[in-house]
């Protein structure tokens, strides 16, 4: 996000700053997109087991979604402290489906940003591109992910159909 280089030492206090401003307006600014408790709760009551693989730390996402009443949804959390390989690299999904032995035939990643549809299409799993989030539906769609969804409830479709 610079318009030059940076030294080590320049980006990391860039870094220790954002981290900073971060948390200190997280908890004011940090909105679930509506239908989404819905559909975990859906999810939850089928026993579809969840897993978020985050770009964030972990200790930073199990903070984001206990305060959304979100935490109880997920299996477990894996931060980018939790991995080696940052996404796209496959290693977060991959960890989840040999943990828990899953197919990965069967396995799903749902992701607003276009890494989460590498990752995922990395991993050998099918995946979902969801428009309301962070990355360009047209850039999302590039990415030719399973399905591309606007809606929550589409995951659902999506699914059980």
């Amino acid at each position: 996000m610079s318009e030059q280089p940076l030294d080590q030492e320049t980006a990391a206090e860039l870094i220790r700053i954002f981290r900073a401003y971060y948390q200190t307006f997280e908890e004011s600014t940090l909105k679930v997109f509506p239908e989404i408790p819905h559909v975990l709760e859906i999810l939850n009551k089928r026993k579809v087991p969840c897993f978020v693989v985050s770009s964030k730390k972990t200790a930073v996402v199990k903070r984001n979604l206990a305060a959304q009443d979100l935490v109880a949804f997920f299996e477990e959390i894996i931060g980018s402290d939790a991995v080696t390989h940052y996404k796209p690299h496959p290693e977060g999904i991959n960890k989840v489906v040999a943990h828990y032995q899953f197919d990965p035939t069967k396995t799903i990643m749902i992701g607003d940003a276009i890494f989460d549809i590498q990752m995922g299409k990395a991993a050998g799993v099918k995946t979902i591109a969801v428009t309301w989030g962070s990355h360009d539906p047209k850039k999302l769609s590039e990415e030719n992910p399973d399905a591309l969804v606007d809606a929550p409830r589409e995951i659902l479709d999506f699914l059980y159909a």
